[in-house]
């Protein structure tokens, strides 16, 4: 998407999965992906690079 998008209101669930087709374990629900983000010291994800 060409000049971003503000995602930071997003409400986003977390869960870790340790092989495939077993069932994930939930780490975070309704979690706000802003304050993910900021947590890491990121305000925003990269550009995505066209093609590949």
């Amino acid at each position: 998407m060409d000049g971003g998008v503000d995602l930071a209101d997003m409400m986003v669930d977390v869960a870790l999965t340790l092989r495939p087709g077993e069932p994930a374990i939930p780490l975070l629900k309704n979690a706000k992906f802003g304050a993910l983000l900021a947590a890491r010291g990121i305000e925003r994800l990269p550009d995505c690079g066209r093609g590949a």
